[in-house]
């Protein structure tokens, strides 16, 4: 008796973390269309929004799509793209060469959108090498003030002194930067933008007064303590 099979074979293929904007979301349409002949958009809002054409992305009114699918069909062959925060993937029903084809085409045109998932590795650099020049300058800041306050203070005392501390706070940072990692979602899926990337400010120019105002909040406290503890030190005792 030959083997029988009451569900259709399948096959997917993973485009998340990935950030896709109008560029891209066109892109993906237009291979759809062209291998199948036939596409449907649903941008899964209030409204029940759905498109049948790549061009439809640029006559779509939001900017912001939370949820996207892109469906085709040829026969019995069908070939999903899914678009949510939760994943990003391309889903093939009964895959021939044509879908298989498909698929590639529409990975390679994702390839430079495409992030790198947070591996065990990269965490751990990430965590040292936020802790490491943190470490840095409280070593610096350390040997500066036993300079300035400590003038008969043997030179290993303040190595040992500052080395400790440096160590301590570097094992600190490590810690409460490991627990925020596992405590925070990290993306897996995708963040859908309707609009031409180059019409959306990159990450500098969205932040860059914040970077620049902590910069110089962080650069004047530094100094005015620097300043009020060396000048503390030097009251006489009581």
């Amino acid at each position: 008796m030959p083997i029988t099979r009451s569900k259709d074979p399948t096959k997917s293929f993973d485009l998340g973390p990935i950030v896709l904007f109008q560029e891209e979301l066109v892109d993906i349409a237009t291979i759809i269309h062209g291998s199948f002949d036939t596409l449907e958009i649903d941008f899964h809002d209030d409204a029940g929004s759905k498109g049948e054409l790549p061009s439809d992305f640029k006559d779509y009114d939001r900017e912001e799509i939370n949820s996207l699918t892109m469906k085709s069909e040829r026969g019995k062959t069908s070939l999903t793209v899914t678009l949510d925060p939760g994943e990003a993937k391309i889903h093939i029903v009964n895959p021939d060469d044509a879908a298989l084809g498909t698929a590639q085409r529409i990975l390679d045109a994702c390839a430079e959108r495409r992030g790198k998932p947070m591996t065990r590795v990269r965490q751990q650099a990430l965590l040292y090498g936020l802790a490491g020049p943190v470490a840095l300058c409280l070593l610096a800041m350390v040997i500066l003030f036993y300079f300035l306050t400590q003038e008969d203070a043997p030179p290993a005392q303040v190595f040992i002194t500052a080395a400790s501390s440096a160590l301590i706070f570097s094992a600190l940072i490590s810690t409460i930067t490991s627990y925020m990692f596992r405590a925070a979602k990290l993306p897996v899926g995708a963040r859908i933008i309707n609009a031409p990337r180059s019409t959306r400010p990159t990450h500098w120019e969205k932040h860059r007064v914040t970077y620049i105002s902590n910069t110089i909040t962080g650069g004047i406290s530094l100094l005015l303590g620097g300043v009020i503890g060396y000048f503390v030190n030097q009251l006489p005792p009581l």
